[in-house]
This record gives structure tokens, C-alpha cells and sequence, in this order.
């Protein structure tokens, strides 16, 4: 299954891949959370949860009562922004060599990466999804002396890199959504969450 519709937006595999490297190249230039937390996958759009952890019983049961096993999941969200390229200029770009404008591409792919890197941090807690700085159980210790630094740090945190991971269902791609005659439709997607195993060792520096 052909999840990007690439196929049918019929643009040759050299311009997909100045598409794609300009968008991991914005992508990259952003991530924070990846450089230290171990990356699992990427296993595939298809992965819309993950259980963490061990099964367990929901509580003991008592004499005679049967028990209840359960597991805890978390979603795998998936992050995506649309953008748009120039009929023209794309056919300009081979035919005439004209400068192939991608910028749109690149904020598209810095969105869904400013994403990430939210839900990394700061998770949706009300959507079960806990972050660096929000999962329970992270511990915190008061700093001093921040406000003396040139450029004062918001909330800085040490993290032991084995703390969890981040879990990748799809990797930063780029898909086709349709043609208007004037733009081509894109979307810059990917699907991600942050396993928390170890909330312990999150240290949050106060100020």
C-alpha cells in the first residue's frame, strides 16, 4: 500500500529526492530529542500503539475472584503538514534548469519536526502521552545562579540517555495529495512517540 500516493502524482524519482533531502535536511537541523535518546524502528505507518512495560493485574484478585491482566498503551501519533509546489517551476526545473524552490517543503517538515519535539518534552498529557518534563516520577533539584548566564535557560534538564526511547512508526516522509492544475498538493508526515521506561532518570533543573 502506497501510503505517500507518490505514484500517482507522476513526477521523476530525481525530483522526490531533492523533495525528500530538503526536508530531512530542515528536519535535521531542529531535532534535539534524537541526538541523545536512543530511536527504535522506523517499523512502519501501520504502528499506531505501543505497551510498554510488563503485563499486570489491574489489582490483586481476592479468594475465589478471577483475576484481570491488562496492558498499558500509548498512541503513536501521527504528525503532518501540507504544502504545496509550482506546477511551473517544477516542470522548469528540467526543461529550462531553472532553481528548484523547495521552502515550502522545509517549513512543512520544520512544523512537524517542531512537533516532535514537543511531544518529546512536554507530551499531551491529555492524551496519556507523558514527556521528558512531564512524565511522572522525573525528579527535580533547585539550580542557582541561571539568571547570570548570558542567555538564561528555560527549565534545563539532565537526562540519562537510557532514560527510553524515541519509537518511530513512519520516518519524515513526503506524500502527494492531489494537483489543482497550478500546485501539486504535498504533506510532510511522520509518526513518533516517546517511550518513557525509566522516568527516574529525568532530572529537572529549577530555577
Amino acid at each position: 500500500m502506497d501510503h505517500l500516493n507518490r505514484a500517482q502524482a507522476h513526477l521523476p524519482e530525481s525530483i522526490w529526492e531533492r523533495i525528500d533531502a530538503a526536508a530531512v535536511a530542515a528536519s535535521s537541523a531542529l531535532l534535539t530529542g534524537r541526538r541523545f535518546l536512543e530511536v527504535e524502528g522506523p517499523f512502519g505507518p501501520g504502528l499506531t500503539a505501543i505497551e510498554p512495560g510488563a503485563d499486570d493485574y489491574c489489582r490483586a484478585p481476592g479468594e475465589g475472584e478471577a483475576g484481570a491482566i491488562v496492558s498499558r498503551a500509548i498512541a503513536v501519533p501521527m504528525l503532518r503538514k501540507s504544502c504545496q509546489l509550482s506546477a511551473r517551476r517544477l516542470a522548469g526545473h528540467p526543461e529550462k534548469d531553472m532553481p528548484l524552490n523547495l521552502a515550502e517543503v522545509e517549513d512543512a517538515a520544520e512544523a512537524v519536526t517542531r512537533w516532535e519535539e514537543e511531544f518529546i518534552y512536554f507530551g499531551q498529557t491529555d492524551f496519556g502521552l507523558e514527556g521528558l518534563l512531564t512524565g511522572s516520577g522525573h525528579r527535580q533539584v533547585k539550580g542557582a545562579g541561571w539568571s547570570s548566564l548570558d542567555a538564561a535557560l528555560d527549565k534545563p534538564v539532565v537526562v540519562d540517555n537510557h532514560t527510553g526511547s524515541v519509537v518511530l512508526g513512519q520516518d519524515l516522509r513526503v506524500g502527494y495529495a492531489g494537483f489543482d492544475g497550478i500546485h501539486y498538493q504535498l504533506f510532510v508526515c511522520e509518526s513518533m512517540v516517546l517511550r518513557l521506561d525509566e522516568p527516574g532518570a529525568v532530572c529537572v533543573v529549577t530555577d
